[in-house]
């Protein structure tokens, strides 16, 4: 037990890669991007295609 490092996390040692998606869940401007863009472009979409079924008179 001498030789052990206590209270250090694995990954600090360095010779670890980080998962794809612990990188990307780690990026809360990436996270905020999506939150913000994803909803926007998804209900400009929706409306777009509202107004072209808006029956004609």
């Amino acid at each position: 037990m001498t030789g052990e490092n206590k209270g250090t996390p694995r990954s600090s040692t360095g010779d670890e890669k980080i998962p794809r998606g612990q990188r990307f869940l780690d990026n809360i401007y990436l996270l905020l991007a999506l939150g913000v863009g994803l909803p926007f472009l998804l209900y400009t979409l929706w409306g777009i295609l509202e107004m072209f079924q808006v029956p004609h008179h």
